[in-house]
């Protein structure tokens, strides 16, 4: 990560890169510049992170965030997903499972009248085609097969959630599928700072409502939050709504154990649940954590499957 840092602020440094970077931005349209703006506003406002991090997994996202920063202040986010380090983390690309879970959702009774258009991609931030269908792409794909295969096993369609809390939401894929589902509720998402602000960049630019913190508005949906405190007040809510969901796919997985429960002490308020993780990440024995979660909350009923196209990957679904 260090390295691929240092070869990008070599780049930007290149005249010529950064001549044709600024000749594009022109093109842009009066709000999507706006857009722009607002995105390096929030992200010159965040506090930086603790330089004390010693987890292989603290060290990780440390230099990832550093590196997303350096793009947003010097590159154009139009283009966001052609990035690197999204790429390397948050956007499938060129993976042999994605013709398995492509068939999974063709295969279902409701592919024609559901799920096809429901991953149909937006252009915006250029999304890499998936070239059996150039209509939508992979990471597409790959999120909605972590729906179907929710609904498949715990039998609650995602439409008729009305409290959704997702606990690492890349640049905000996952909840633009779920609008795309025709859900209507409201939507929070807990992330790194620096990925916080580019979910709103993201959603805002494919015209969805997201606000910056868990004080929703009228007319705000989604709430895109990075700051712990306000993540536990956001997740109060779902304690009284029984048609809550809980969902973080990888994320967790991919976090310090130390720092799990500052973030998930309020995860028995909910009453559905969807991850996905890797048994190994780093330090991190994922298998025996998730397998202790499910014994500290006996009351749920859950089911944990290998993601057999993903050797040593899984999914565990709950529901109270």
């Amino acid at each position: 990560m260090k390295q691929l840092l240092s070869q990008w602020k070599r780049r930007l440094a290149d005249s010529s890169f950064a001549a044709v970077d600024r000749l594009r931005f022109q093109f842009l349209s009066d709000r999507e510049k706006q857009l722009v703006y607002d995105l390096r506003a929030d992200v010159a406002r965040l506090a930086p992170l603790p330089a004390s991090a010693t987890t292989p997994e603290s060290q990780f996202w440390g230099h990832f965030s550093e590196l997303i920063g350096t793009h947003i202040a010097n590159a154009n986010p139009d283009r966001f997903l052609t990035w690197q380090p999204i790429i390397n983390t948050m956007f499938v690309w060129n993976e042999n499972y994605i013709a398995t879970e492509y068939a999974y959702l063709q295969n279902r009774p409701d592919w024609l009248s559901r799920w096809r258009p429901a991953i149909r991609e937006n252009p915006f931030g250029r999304p890499r085609p998936y070239p059996a269908d150039p209509t939508t792409s992979e990471n597409l794909i790959h999120h909605a097969h972590h729906l179907a295969a929710f609904e498949e096993i715990i039998g609650v369609p995602v439409d008729a959630l009305e409290f959704v809390c997702e606990f690492g939401g890349g640049y905000g894929s996952m909840c633009r599928l779920f609008h795309n589902l025709n859900f209507k509720g409201k939507y929070v998402i807990f992330d790194l700072p620096i990925l916080s602000c580019l979910q709103r960049y993201y959603l805002k630019a494919i015209g969805l409502r997201a606000a910056a913190d868990a004080a929703f508005g009228a007319s705000d949906d989604i709430a895109c939050i990075h700051d712990a405190a306000a993540w536990n007040s956001a997740l109060t809510p779902a304690a009284s709504n029984a048609k809550s969901l809980f969902i973080s796919t990888w994320a967790i997985s991919e976090t310090p154990i130390d720092y799990r429960p500052t973030v998930l002490k309020n995860l028995g308020a909910f009453n559905q649940f969807l991850f996905a993780f890797q048994e190994k990440f780093q330090s991190a024995d994922n298998l025996e954590y998730f397998s202790a979660l499910m014994k500290s909350m006996s009351d749920v009923q859950w089911t944990m499957v290998p993601i057999r196209h993903l050797p040593g990957h899984r999914y565990l679904f709950g529901r109270r």
